[in-house]
This record gives structure tokens, C-alpha cells and sequence, in this order.
């Protein structure tokens, strides 16, 4: 929060949700002070920390929802509502939060919720276009977890996609939808025929995509703070890894959103240019960061993009870490 500075009578509400939720739980813990009122922390694993009795911490479900997902949006709902008109709810939000919050908007149910990000996780669709959607499918989502507060809300982020719509990170429960009701159904039209619905659930999520969703809007000053994006954190990537004697190569023809099989593409290219320059080193390393679950179907074909790079660089240390950027270290 920086310099910022609230009145003594100020009672400090927040929400951590995503895969960074517990790192800045703790930083908010340590700025409020005796200003903390409550908090709730979603995390997609167990966190062991001594957390003060007025937090709570509710393990929910990533990379799908569960009914652990549908309860944490529960109490979210009940936390934000419960802050008052002198209140403060500070929404610290992080890449994962779009699965662990989960409240599915009418006619949906949580089965069919979690069937469309099945779906929408093996089709391959761009993380953004794949939030855009979620917001329509979901009540909190989108805003919907701002309009029950009555004091001010500020959205602390820590951004793992590339997008200057703060609103698509973790699908944005704090920040109102940033484009019209023809964007968004030219967005699930272009996707929908790559997924394998129900004929019945397919007509649900038409009709929700098509009628445009009111959600409630925070009637005081709903600021959004990005924290750290991709572009912070490959900064401070490259700066340790110099600081730890590599040397940064960048890969060619890398950037968010592109084909599996150009990113494979890219990497073998990347290593033999690193075999080329013959580079003094004694274990070359390249790291790749792609933005792909490491289990889906997409990223079986990197790991085979993988194994083409042995017979041109067999000293080559491949290391995967699963955001992508475009940069490799050796």
C-alpha cells in the first residue's frame, strides 16, 4: 500500500485469493496493524503461518472449481458485506483466484460450472477470452463481489497474464467488466464450437452470454493497484540470474498467446543457437516459462519439444517452470 494512509478509526477488511493470496495476506497483516478488522485468505494449498485469530484461511480448488470453491465465495460474499461505510476491503488478488472463487450464476449449478472450465481448460483458448467468459457464468465474478460492500474497496494484483484489463486477473471479483455485450459474444461464439457440451448446457451459457449481466456496482472509490506483473517479475528473474553469473538469451518469436507447437518450435531453436555460440559455461541451462497446466494435452507436446532438443544439445539442462515469458537463461 505504500504511503497510503487511513484515518485511526479505519476498520481494515481484506480477501487474499489466488496463488499469491498468502504472501500478501501477510503484507496486509503487517501494514493494517491494529487497524485489521478480519480477514480471509484462499489459497489453492495449505499454508502453514501463525495467522492471527481474526483470519481466516479456506483451502479451495484449482486449476477447477469444487465445493470447496463454491464455500470460499461464500465467505467472501459474507466478509465484503459485512464492511461497513467507514470500512476499508482491500482485494488482493493473484493468478488462480478465477477457479477458487466460485458462484455460479443462474440456471447454472457447480457440476456445469465446473464442466465449462474443464472445457475451457483443454480447448487451448487464450487465458484472457477463457476469463471474459467466466465472468458472464459467474455471480461474483466480474464485480460481483464489490457490490455488497459499503465502504471502499482497493484491488491490490499480482498479475501472471499479460493484459492491461486488470479486470480478466482472476477474472476480476473486485473490478467491474471492461467491454461491451458484442465483445463478449463474438469472444464465446469464436469458442464455443471448441467445446464438448451438453446441448442443454451449451443453451445455458448462449442465453447467460447473450443477456447482459448487471452486476452490482460499489458506490465509493474502487481503486485497482497492479502489484507485479509478467513483464516486473522476468525483470527481476533476468537480474538474479545475472547476479548468479548467467547469461540471458532471449528466444525468438516468443509471445503470450501463441500456438503450443510454436513455442516448441522456439525452444529447439533456442537451444541450438545456444550450442552454436558455443557459449563458456559448463552446464548451459535454458528455463522456459510456459503458460499452460503442465497436465493438459498441450503441454504433453512441449514435453516431446523437450526430447527433440537432446540429440542437438546434450548438455543442455532444460528447467520448466510454468508461466511463459520470453527469455532463457544459460
Amino acid at each position: 500500500m505504500g504511503d497510503r494512509v487511513y484515518p485511526e478509526n479505519t476498520k481494515i477488511s481484506f480477501i487474499a485469493c489466488g496463488k499469491a493470496a498468502a504472501a500478501q495476506a501477510k503484507a496486509v497483516i503487517a501494514w493494517a496493524g491494529n487497524q485489521l478488522q478480519n480477514g480471509l485468505v484462499i489459497p489453492p494449498a495449505p499454508v502453514e503461518w501463525n495467522w492471527p485469530p481474526e483470519v481466516a484461511v479456506h483451502v479451495a480448488s484449482h486449476p477447477t472449481p469444487s465445493d470447496r470453491s463454491e464455500s470460499a465465495a461464500a465467505k467472501a460474499f459474507e466478509l465484503s458485506e459485512a464492511v461497513g461505510p467507514e470500512g476499508l476491503l482491500l482485494a488482493c488478488i493473484s493468478g488462480g483466484a478465477s477457479a477458487l472463487l466460485a458462484a455460479p450464476r443462474p440456471p447454472l449449478n457447480l457440476n456445469e460450472q465446473v464442466l465449462i472450465t474443464k472445457e475451457l481448460l483443454k480447448s487451448g483458448v487464450d487465458i484472457r477470452i477463457m476469463n471474459i467468459l467466466r465472468q458472464q457464468f459467474s455471480l461474483i465474478k466480474g464485480g460481483g463481489l464489490a457490490g455488497g460492500v459499503s465502504g471502499r474497496v482497493e484491488t491490490l494484483i499480482y498479475s501472471d497474464i499479460e493484459t492491461e484489463s486488470l479486470d480478466l486477473i482472476g477474472s476480476g471479483p473486485t473490478l467491474p467488466m471492461q467491454r461491451n455485450q458484442g465483445e463478449i459474444i463474438a469472444q464465446w461464439e469464436s469458442t464455443q464450437p471448441l467445446l464438448n457440451l451438453p446441448p442443454k448446457l451449451q443453451l445455458k451459457c448462449d442465453q447467460l452470454v447473450r443477456s447482459e449481466k448487471n452486476a452490482p456496482k460499489n458506490n465509493q472509490t474502487n481503486d485497482a493497484i497492479l502489484c507485479a506483473s509478467p513483464q516486473t517479475l522476468k525483470a527481476i528473474a533476468c537480474a538474479i540470474a545475472e547476479e548468479s553469473g548467467f547469461v540471458i538469451a532471449p528466444t525468438q518469436n516468443a509471445s503470450y498467446g501463441t500456438s503450443m507447437d510454436e513455442v516448441v518450435q522456439t525452444i529447439v531453436e533456442t537451444a541450438n543457437a545456444l550450442k552454436r555460440d558455443s557459449i563458456k559455461q559448463a552446464t548451459p541451462m535454458l528455463a522456459i516459462w510456459v503458460r499452460s497446466d503442465p497436465r493438459s494435452k498441450r503441454s504433453m507436446s512441449l514435453w516431446r519439444g523437450i526430447g527433440a532438443i537432446g540429440p542437438s544439445a546434450k548438455k543442455l539442462n532444460v528447467v520448466v517452470a510454468w508461466d511463459w515469458c520470453d527469455l532463457a537463461f544459460t
